[in-house]
């Protein structure tokens, strides 16, 4: 749904730059911002501020909200070797950090748990 919590933050630093994708999974529900930006609004209200959506928004079929790391790690291993950077950005910390360490370990990519504040050059 994209409503609360860290993601809200991500989107609004995320969605107005067209070099950004975003990955939606599982169901939004209508009028959430998950679901306006996968209806294709050109622009969107977050956190009160309106902002325009030049990032590509695309939505995973394949994956629940709920992927576990096994499943995270099969979906990335057909594009890994694209991959430049990876940025988990949901989960328990703990959870995070295993994750991150089979990333690098299986597809030798860097991985990055931001913290909120965080800006990273494109």
């Amino acid at each position: 749904m994209a409503e609360a919590g860290r993601v809200v933050h991500h989107l609004s630093n995320s969605v107005g730059d067209p070099r950004n994708t975003v990955l939606i999974t599982g169901f939004q529900a209508a009028n959430s911002l998950g679901r306006k930006l996968l209806d294709g609004q050109k622009e969107v209200n977050i956190l009160g501020e309106p902002h325009r959506v030049r990032a590509e928004v695309y939505k995973l079929n394949e994956l629940s909200g709920h992927a576990d790391q096994r499943e995270l790690l099969e979906w990335m291993e057909p594009i890994a070797k694209g991959l430049k950077h990876v940025f988990l950005v949901h989960g328990e910390p703990l959870q995070q950090e295993t994750l991150a360490t089979m990333i690098r370990s299986m597809y030798n990519v860097p991985v990055t748990i931001p913290e909120t504040g965080d800006v990273f050059p494109c």
